[in-house]
């Protein structure tokens, strides 16, 4: 049996000041989430704001516990390296 994770984290990105910036930071965040848990994330809300984004996360996996375990791990990765605040996290798992 397979299990989906689908979440949405909105967060606040302090000191970013042009759109440059912001898809830098977020490409580095991306790219490390990628290479660490295969965890597919796409900016999908508020593109054309400097300090402001909607990340959509995905994977799979065929343990929920494990997927719980990625997406916190994801969060923590992004407080701890990156100077942003969430704003809200929303978590699902489906089974697929």
């Amino acid at each position: 049996m397979m299990y989906l994770l689908l979440a949405d984290v909105e967060v606040y990105l302090h000191g970013v000041i042009n759109l440059k910036q912001k898809r830098m930071v977020l490409k580095s965040y991306k790219d490390h989430m990628k290479k660490r848990h295969d965890l597919i994330i796409r900016e999908e809300r508020f593109l054309d704001k400097w300090q402001h984004t909607g990340l959509v996360m995905a994977t799979l996996a065929d343990n929920k516990d494990f997927l719980l375990k990625t997406f916190k791990d994801a969060v923590d990765f992004l407080l701890a390296h990156y100077d942003v605040d969430i704003i809200e996290e929303n978590c699902e798992i489906a089974e697929i």
